[in-house]
Order: structure tokens, then sequence, then C-alpha cells
């Protein structure tokens, strides 16, 4: 969750309206309101924002997160969004495992590819592809 408080208190400080504030991270009203409202901004807008205020993301964010975990009357909300930073963190490593996985079949699938043409190779050809040390070659 992102606080809407904490964004109005730095316009307030700065002089400047929420319109201006949703303007330069290139956001409609609607959007910004609603993006504050289900807590899902995207980096991109949260990282504009930030450089309009002149702060990092991670102040812009960690302020109302630090409120909402001193908050007791947020407690639900604090372990949904736990659950869905555990849910997330899960699906990626599952993603990962997935992607590791199907690469080292690959690369299995790929050697027996060779095994299986160098014995073709030898066959037809009657050449081993097997390295031999080189002959020296002596005059007699």
């Amino acid at each position: 969750m992102y606080n809407l408080q904490h964004i109005k208190t730095l316009a307030e400080q700065r002089k400047v309206t929420l319109k201006d504030v949703f303007t330069h991270a290139g956001m409609s009203e609607a959007g910004f309101h609603r993006s504050i409202k289900n807590g899902n901004m995207g980096i991109e807008y949260l990282d504009k924002i930030a450089d309009f205020f002149d702060i990092s993301v991670s102040e812009l964010i960690n302020d109302s997160r630090l409120k909402l975990l001193k908050s007791p009357d947020n407690v639900s909300e604090n372990v949904g969004v736990y659950k869905k930073l555990v849910t997330t963190q899960e699906e990626l490593i599952n993603k990962q495992e997935k992607l590791y996985n199907s690469s080292v079949r690959e690369v299995q699938d790929l050697k027996k590819q060779v095994e299986k043409l160098k014995n073709e190779v030898e066959l037809s050809s009657g050449y081993s592809l097997v390295a031999t040390p080189p002959v020296e070659l002596k005059k007699k």
C-alpha cells in the first residue's frame, strides 16, 4: 500500500498539487487514485513521483510502510501484504527452477544429438572422430 497522506504532505511541503504529481508521473487522476487505493502502482510511476519530490523510491515507499506496520488497525492488511510478497517470491523461485531444469534438459538433449551424429559419421565414413596422437613420419 502506498500512503496518499504521505504524498499529500510532500506535495504541500513543496507547494504543488496532487495533479502536478500524477501529471509528472504520466498518470490520469483516476489511475493515480486507483493505484494508491489498490497499492499496485508500477515502479516506473513510483520512480517518477520520487524524482518529482527529489527523494528515493525507498523513501517514498518506506514512510507509508512504516506507518502501516506501526498501526494496530492494519494488522490484517500487513499480513495480506506479507502473504502477497511471499507468494510472489515463491512464484519467482518456481519460474527460475523451471528455466534451470529446461536448460539442463536442452543441454542433455544436445549432447545426445552430438553423440548420435558422431556415431553416424563414424559408421558412414569408416573414420573415427576420436582424437589420436599425431603419427611421427620417419625416413627410411
